[in-house]
């Protein structure tokens, strides 16, 4: 059974046999199901859909279409020209309304525009595997390490693949790829840092990357075979053909020697997976028989599926659970599902082996747009609605003349349209100004790599057409709807004082619901600010302040150190494997030595000078390892508390068993106060250890500096640094930006929420000064009159801005709620440290946008104020 996912949209197909004609509609509809089948087996059921549309717009024509009944019989295509040419006039004859329509729409749709531009390249991704919708990832949901969390992974154990292979028959092929690895491979005197991936030979059946030289058969089938790719083989072999030449490889483990086997052209940029070097599984020394039987081995692997036409995806995640129940571990509490290689990259899985962009954000990115183009329509409609007074002569007139509602309905529709079709044009103009912004912004959410090209082509011009099209109707629906079914007697009344709600207007309600939108965005943006500058100047527990990180690839940091300290700008130096305040990090479990407790830990490997280089406050024993001190750790309270040991004074020399392969012994030599050892959305556990760092392991050098000349400074490390590694570029960066650059996700988040929130502000302001101006101009009369009696500016001003103070509070008691739950439910989710939301942030939208209001009153009522009353009221 066919799911409506892979049928054409209906509502398109059910329009097109309504404008079509009989004779020739089965025609139509056989050509567009086959251009549409073939979309859907290259593209996949979501761009198939969206090409419909628009092979739908391009195959009809006037001569397919029926005619229409009625008065259209006389010149259907007459009249739309005769619309079209009335709704010119009427647009030339209101420039002001005209354009702050148009501009209006014009900064909505150019983030409309961004939407569709990005959106469309976001699920382009692997479009160039020709397999792509029979392949899936097989993913695990597990209960975590942290209490009562819950793992999603993107990763599954050996076990399912292999089980998968041989007892699933809707499953073709697996294949099953490793963590990313770095590794220095050495050709000669070539050598150059490659990053990459262990594969089983079936990487190359199931993913289309095209081999430039080799087999696909074999080029992956030996131990010590090595695929590299265009890339890389280019920077060892510059002069050689690569093919059948060893290589060297270090940081592999036993896996040190290599032969080249194949070629693989290089990645194109939309690839979810981004790699120079690729080794065959076997030769993983991860991967034993012991290993590939225990199906709880589920971080280390990722397994791939290729799945035959027929299969039904719900009913092989199925059968992958039978085959689990069956295994004599328990495995209840492990569920495994299919992820469709289109969802990659949305998938938000906690290991993925390529670029996230999480479904949530794409959710609010939509989301925001929609709120900043509802903010255009109500715009359009509020103005359309109160120029009803003014255009009452000319649709009385029709009506008298014999107009239809249908007529008057088509010609206000197409007025939409065009306005619509004109701030298209003004969009495109604003988006490609904004291009460069907008694309740092994107690519800055998927941190490390340059994913979004933000590119313009023809098809996307022709959604950008299919959109303006689909916000010219709803734009000008509701005021074409209201103008050509009220009777002349009520236009009279003012078609604006139409009543949506109980003592409302509708334009008082647009207007009341279009600036709780703009208090909204403005509410989110404060939020998000302030758990930004929140997260960046949190209190560690140490000190980051002057210190320099510098990472170090290879046995020489303590030779490196040694250098760095005759330097006068290095105060001091410290060692380290990894660098606190980040995500990710360490762990293990430790055991009291009475067996009677037992905790998980976070740790870390540290030089003796670490806890004087970042003054950790001590609080019992000695806080400096010495080059005896192999066996002793120095903990936080927390471990204390989590051992149920006594105090500080009296853990100091206490046994603790670790829970490794040696059940090591250790002593606890010293404590320091607790610290955050993770950045704030990360949880790890809060009891912390410090190893002592062996002699020649890889890291991190910290460096205390003091310098007036930042950048010469970081020059001349760098020239100590290449002393020592030519091939690692030198990576060093002042702790403090380590720590901002942590949340630069979060900074993205609040840049794009303020941009929206201020193109919202922006066509609110425009829409409440053009109805400022309406309502001055519809009571000038009495505001002449008032001015007669002795009103000065100030009393007016206060008369015509309460509805406005009314409106403005009405949309805050709206809005506030609705952004506190969009802050804790979406945009800061992920925090476990956040602010605590006070008056200034729930106030900041009423403020502002009170503050814009009156200022764009004040300016419209002073206008009128000093212009002289004998002037409006003479001719009465």
């Amino acid at each position: 059974m066919k799911s409506s996912k892979t049928t054409p949209p209906l509502l398109l197909d059910w329009f097109i046999s309504g404008i079509c004609k009989h004779e020739v509609f089965e025609i139509v509809q056989g050509d567009l199901y086959e251009l549409y089948e073939r979309n859907l087996k290259k593209h996949g059921a979501l761009k198939a859909r969206l090409l419909y549309i628009r092979d739908a717009l391009t195959i009809l024509r006037p001569t397919l279409l029926k005619q229409l009944e009625g008065n259209y019989q006389l010149n259907p295509y007459g009249m739309f020209k005769n619309h079209f040419k009335t709704s010119c006039r009427n647009l030339k004859r209101n420039p002001l309304f005209t354009i702050i329509n148009a501009v209006g729409l014009a900064i909505s749709m150019s983030v409309g525009i961004m939407i569709i531009v990005f959106l469309s390249e976001l699920y382009s991704v692997d479009d160039f595997h020709e397999q792509k919708d029979q392949i899936y990832r097989v993913t695990t949901t597990q209960p975590g390490l942290m209490g009562d969390q819950i793992d999603h992974l993107a990763t599954a154990s050996y076990f399912v693949a292999d089980q998968a292979k041989s007892e699933i028959p809707e499953v073709e092929k697996v294949a099953v790829m490793s963590w990313r690895f770095k590794a220095d491979v050495t050709f000669s005197d070539k050598r150059v840092a490659l990053s990459g991936f262990y594969a089983t030979p079936s990487f190359l059946d199931i993913l289309s990357y095209p081999l430039q030289i080799g087999h696909p058969q074999s080029a992956l089938d030996q131990p010590e075979s090595v695929l590299l790719t265009a890339s890389a083989a280019n920077k060892l072999f510059p002069d050689t053909d690569p093919i059948g030449q060893w290589v060297d490889l270090a940081g592999l483990g036993n896996f040190n020697k290599g032969l080249v086997t194949g070629i693989l052209k290089d990645p194109p940029a939309n690839s979810y997976l981004d790699f120079d070097i690729v080794l065959p599984m076997q030769s993983n020394p991860m991967i034993s028989t012991q290993f590939r039987s225990n199906p709880n081995n589920t971080f280390e692997n990722y397994v791939y599926l290729l799945l035959n036409d027929h299969a039904d995806v719900e009913e092989v995640a199925t059968k992958i659970a039978a085959l689990l129940a069956e295994h004599p571990y328990d495995m209840s509490r492990v569920k495994h599902t299919l992820e469709p290689m289109g969802s990659f990259i949305t998938g938000a899985k906690m290991n993925a082996n390529g670029p996230t962009f999480s479904s949530r954000n794409v959710d609010m990115m939509v989301g925001l747009t929609l709120i900043v183009l509802l903010s255009a329509c109500f715009n359009y409609t509020n103005l359309s609605l109160g120029r009803s007074l003014r255009r009452l002569k000319e649709i009385s007139i029709r009506k008298v003349n014999g107009a239809t509602r249908s007529q008057l309905f088509t010609q206000l529709i197409v007025e939409a349209i065009l306005v619509s079709l004109l701030a298209l044009i003004l969009g495109i103009a604003l988006f490609l100004i904004a291009r460069p912004l907008l694309l740092s912004q994107v690519n800055d959410l998927l941190q490390d790599r340059s994913f979004f090209l933000l590119n313009l082509s023809w098809i996307k011009i022709s959604y950008f057409t299919l959109f303006a099209l689909i916000i010219g109707l709803i734009a000008g629906f509701f005021p074409s709807w209201i103008l050509s079914r009220l009777k002349t007697s009520l236009l009279l009344n003012d078609a604006g004082k139409i009543k949506l709600l109980p003592g409302m207007s509708a334009r008082k309600v647009l207007i009341t619901f279009q600036f709780s939108l703009s208090i909204g965005l403005i509410m989110c943006a404060v939020m998000v600010y302030q758990q930004y500058k929140f997260a960046i100047h949190y209190d560690l527990g140490f000190q980051t302040e002057n210190i320099v990180n510098v990472n170090i690839h290879g046995d020489y940091m303590e030779l490196l150190e040694q250098d760095y300290k005759s330097l006068p700008q290095v105060l001091s130096t410290a060692r380290s494997q990894a660098v606190l305040g980040l995500r990710g990090g360490q762990f293990g479990n430790a055991i009291s030595e009475d067996f009677q407790d037992t905790t998980m830990y976070s740790c870390n490997y540290v030089g003796g000078n670490y806890f004087d280089l970042h003054e950790f406050t001590p609080v019992e024993g000695s806080v400096f390892f010495k080059t005896d001190s192999a066996n002793s750790i120095i903990v936080n309270q927390s471990f204390l508390k989590a051992l149920n040991l006594d105090t500080a004074e009296n853990a100091i020399g206490t046994k603790v068993r670790l829970r490794d392969d040696q059940q090591t012994i250790v002593s606890i030599q010293g404590v320091v106060s607790d610290f955050m050892g993770v950045s704030l959305d990360f949880q790890m556990p809060a009891p912390f250890v410090f190893f002592p760092m062996a002699s020649g392991q890889k890291g991190t050098l910290g460096l205390k500096i003091a310098t007036d000349d930042l950048l010469a400074t970081m020059t001349l490390l760098e020239k100590y640094y290449q002393k020592y590694d030519l091939v690692h570029p030198f990576n060093a960066q002042l702790y403090d930006d380590q720590l901002a650059s942590n949340y630069q996700q979060l900074q993205s988040s609040y840049t794009l929420i303020s941009l929206l929130a201020f193109l919202a502000i922006s066509i609110s302001t425009l829409g409440l000064i053009g109805i400022a101006i309406y309502t001055l101009e519809s009571r000038l009369k009495e505001i002449s009159i008032r001015k007669v009696l002795g009103a000065n500016t100030q009393s007016l001003i206060l008369l015509l801005s309460k509805g406005f103070l009314i409106m403005i509070s009405l949309a805050t008691i709206l809005a506030v709620p609705v952004a506190l739950h969009v802050v804790d439910e979406m945009l800061l989710q992920s925090f476990f440290h956040r602010i605590d939301i006070g008056l200034l942030e729930i106030s900041s939208g009423f403020v502002i946008v009170l503050l814009i209001a009156a200022l764009a009153v004040c300016t419209q009522v002073r206008r009128v104020s000093v212009q002289k009353p004998s002037e409006f009221l003479r001719d009465e």
